[in-house]
């Protein structure tokens, strides 16, 4: 570059062939060396990590997005960096049997940011030199190792780990490795390195069965985690854990915390709170039209307030109307909120269309279309016209239509409703000069304001009526036919039930009678059963019925209706005869027992 330097002007201009060519290759090395190191995500640009990993080259760094990537992963290139978005919320989950991650003969890799959890082990390190494993959460199981470090693995540095209830946090057969700043809280061994505690200092330990080893400058106290069972392990005001590390936070540039975040590769994200709950507190049906908003604490010692976001579109938080002000409101270190006097105005719903009413004992089952912009449906019922009553069912598309008459034929439409929906979620921020901001809760809504309603549906109506098992005995039985033949799969009752579903209850008569059937026949089984002889005479009574059964249901329109008149005639005049037979047979039995 000497020489480059002397051939060129002063401008930097190389003026000669041979003085660009050099100028043009020099340039074309740096530039190589700069494009060398990239920057690989996953999924944006890799469906897996292992896939970035495969494709990775020396000096890359794998950015892993929030997500539970349940995969067994195998490091065996120098010079790289994986790191996920935020430790809370990137998981690896390998499953119970296998290990997270193998690094395997690699000369410099860093791994960082991420939540290991269901592994027999978290990390393995075998054959490997400067490797950085930090601010990372171990919570592999009781039963399982969150680090092992093999032998011939030199300048292995163990920073602002958490490792959380597993079975060895650190197992380390190359005692050179450096293990500091982290959180050993409730494991059955924290260090499993044969009582040597070399390299081993800084360290917060609480809870766990092993009280050796624990090394220098080492704090035994209560971490007291955010929430551990939520998988947050930010510290709160009070723990024994907070500043008592070496080095410094990135967070608050004060001394470093021990545990996951601590350090200088400590994500800065706040965790989120669960999912707001909102609540309608309007003054009337009229306005003022209020929404109250509550959430859960974040009691992380750095968390200072939350804003609240709302909005009328779903995940875009651009609301104006509140008193409040604009989307964010910033409700300081609080959990409720209440946005007033806010501007709801909805579109106009299309009407829906009603496609079937099926009937039941009492109940007539609805199926409607969904309508454009409906919030909530009204389904409309009476005798005389559907606008005798109302009930709002909410946004569905089916309902029941419970206590209702039996044998009393309704008529029945749907009306759409549409009011504003109201989208809200939180964020937490920390007390830090950047005013660090967690990702979003999980979002809720809240329908509020005027109801517009659609015109009304097509009408339709229904005949709600008992639906009863034909001819089926419950357990031990209780029905003339079933009694008769002794079986329920008899071919007669298999002839007998189609014929009640496709003949009988098909007609206004033949609705009655079944009615009238089912409301006598549970008494006159029960003669049937307490004297057997009468079986072959129900029997037998039963035959022309079954034989004419089976001629209407394989007869063509008219000679079915025909048919079908006569019989049922002939079944209301047999029925009657054959219920005052029975009640004399059994009344006769009654004086001889007597």
């Amino acid at each position: 570059m000497r020489d480059i330097a002397r051939q060129s002007n002063i401008s930097g201009r190389c003026p000669h062939r041979r003085v660009v060519a050099q100028c043009f290759s020099y340039l074309l090395f740096v530039f190589a060396g700069f494009v060398q190191a990239a920057e690989l995500n996953v999924p944006a640009d890799f469906g897996s990590i292992q896939d970035a990993i495969n494709a990775a080259d020396a000096g890359d760094t794998i950015f892993v997005e929030r997500g539970t990537y349940n995969e067994v992963l195998t490091l065996t290139k120098d010079n790289l960096t994986l790191r996920g978005r935020e430790t809370a919320q990137t998981f690896i989950n390998p499953g119970s049997d296998n290990i997270a991650l193998s690094i395997v003969g690699v000369n410099t890799a860093s791994f960082a940011n991420f939540t290991v959890i269901n592994a027999q082990t978290g990390v393995s390190v075998s054959t490997s030199n400067n490797i950085t494993i930090a601010n990372n959460v171990f919570d592999v199981g009781t039963s399982n190792t969150g680090v092992f470090v093999v032998n011939l693995s030199p300048n292995v540095t163990l920073d602002n780990n958490t490792f959380y209830r597993n079975g060895t946090a650190v197992s380390r057969l190359q005692i050179a490795s450096t293990v500091r700043n982290n959180i050993f809280f409730e494991n059955t061994t924290a260090l499993a390195n044969g009582g040597n505690v070399l390299n081993t200092q800084f360290n917060c330990f609480f809870g766990n069965q092993d009280s050796n080893n624990i090394g220098n400058n080492a704090t035994e106290g209560n971490p007291l985690f955010t929430n551990p069972g939520g998988r947050d392990f930010h510290l709160q005001t009070g723990s024994a854990c907070i500043d008592v590390g070496t080095g410094v936070d990135v967070i608050d540039n004060t001394t470093a915390d021990a545990g996951a975040y601590g350090g200088n590769l400590a994500d800065s994200f706040p965790f989120p709170t669960p999912q707001p709950s909102a609540t309608d507190t309007s003054a009337s049906a009229t306005g003022p039209f209020n929404i109250s908003i509550n959430w859960t604490a974040n009691l992380a010692y750095l968390v200072a307030g939350y804003d609240v976001y709302y909005g009328t579109a779903r995940g875009d938080y651009n609301g104006i109307d509140a008193d409040e002000g604009p989307s964010p409101v910033n409700a300081g270190n609080v959990t409720s909120i209440t946005l007033t006097n806010l501007n709801p105005s909805a579109g106009n719903p299309a009407a829906p269309v009603l496609i079937s009413v099926a009937p039941s004992n009492r109940t007539l089952t609805l199926n409607w279309s969904a309508a454009d912009q409906a919030t909530g449906y009204r389904v409309l019922y009476g005798v005389a016209s559907a606008n005798e009553n109302s009930v709002g069912v909410g946004n569905v598309t089916s309902f029941d239509l419970r206590g209702l008459e039996n044998g009393t034929t309704y008529l029945v439409a749907v009306q759409a409703t549409a009011q504003q929906t109201y989208y809200l979620a939180t964020k937490v921020y920390d007390s830090t000069a950047e005013r660090n901001t967690s990702i979003f809760s999980t979002e809720q809504s809240l329908v509020i304001g005027p109801i517009n309603e659609s015109a009304v549906s097509n009408t339709m109506n229904g005949l709600p009526e008992p639906v009863m098992p034909f001819p089926t005995l419950p357990n031990e039985g209780c029905f003339i036919a079933t009694a008769a033949y002794g079986t329920e799969y008899a071919p007669e009752i298999t002839i007998l039930r189609e014929f009640r579903d496709t003949i009988l209850l098909t007609n206004h008569f033949g609705r009655i009678l079944v009615t009238v059937y089912y409301r006598y026949s549970p008494a006159i089984a029960e003669v049937i059963k307490n004297y057997p002889s009468l079986k072959e005479l129900v029997r037998g009574l039963l035959l022309p019925v079954v034989l004419v059964a089976v001629f209407i249901l394989q007869a063509s329109t008219l000679p079915k209706l025909v048919v079908s008149v006569l019989l049922l005639s002939l079944i209301w005049r047999y029925t009657s005869r054959f219920v005052f037979r029975i009640r004399n047979y059994r009344d006769k039995n009654r004086i001889e027992a007597a």
